[in-house]
């Protein structure tokens, strides 16, 4: 980094391990409850910048580090890398700056950084267009945080100046303004395993924002289990319906339909 590095941290609080945690967005009033803001004397912050009718949160550098602080007092574990937990968030700069400019890091219970991208890594072209918000989804794989316990999330610009935030999560879309999380469909795939006398079937949950993938089996014929192993009934010839039902949303399933069909034994 250069002489001076605009720094927004964001420490998360929950003890243990949450899919989706929302952080600030002004369109909701800024910060979320448990969240409070630390105010560092070489920074200038306002909450209450108001762009295109939309209230969004301002950070001004006045010294080298400028700081921003929204804290609580106990860290918060991410995901598993199954969960493909993502950092979305919508960053503004008021003047253009190159691609390499913004950086984005996580940090460990000691503040220490567990891994710094630069955010133009996620943006096409070369630079931070003047005035265009843009809306970043990063892994947090990316970010070496997954199965971790963290503090902080920073944001830098080696630049002094300003820089705008808005919509910072880790389960809703960057620009969403903390819409909920929504399940669209369920897509459900079977396939026979070796032995012949198996089914393994899948789910794979499509949405918005950091849904739950988890689902709840069933079938019109036989046992399957809460893994997706189907056992067929022996000798039987039948169509067999095996459904998956969303946790988070219920009312979304998918299904798939299964031909039994005897096997013949060889005299």
């Amino acid at each position: 980094m250069k002489n001076l590095m605009l720094v927004l941290f964001l420490a998360i609080c929950l003890p243990a391990t949450v899919f989706g945690e929302d952080i600030y967005s002004g369109s909701f009033g800024g910060v979320f409850s448990g969240w409070s803001i630390v105010q560092w004397n070489d920074t200038t912050l306002s909450a209450e910048s108001t762009i295109a009718g939309k209230k969004t949160l301002m950070v001004v550098a006045t010294a080298k580090f400028g700081r921003l602080y929204i804290q609580t007092p106990t860290g918060f574990r991410l995901g598993l890398e199954k969960e493909r937990q993502n950092l979305f968030l919508s960053l503004m700069s008021p003047t253009k700056v190159t691609k390499n400019h913004f950086f984005i890091s996580l940090h460990d219970m000691e503040g220490k950084v567990i891994q710094a991208l630069s955010a133009g890594d996620y943006i096409k072209g070369e630079s931070f267009a003047e005035g265009v918000w843009y809306n970043l989804e990063i892994p947090v794989s990316d970010l070496k945080g997954t199965d971790r316990t963290i503090s902080a999330v920073s944001v830098e610009i080696e630049e002094p100046g300003v820089f705008f935030a808005d919509a910072i999560s880790f389960s809703k879309a960057a620009g969403s303004y903390m819409l909920p999380p929504t399940v669209k469909a369920v897509k459900v795939s079977c396939q026979v395993l070796p032995t012949n006398t198996v089914v393994l079937c899948k789910a794979v949950i499509e949405g918005l924002g950091n849904i739950n993938q988890a689902v709840v089996w069933g079938t019109s014929l036989g046992a399957i289990d809460a893994s997706g192993q189907y056992i067929p009934p022996l000798g039987v010839r039948a169509q067999v319906i095996v459904t998956a039902t969303s946790v988070q949303d219920p009312k979304v399933f998918g299904s798939i339909t299964l031909s039994l069909v005897p096997m013949e034994v060889k005299k």
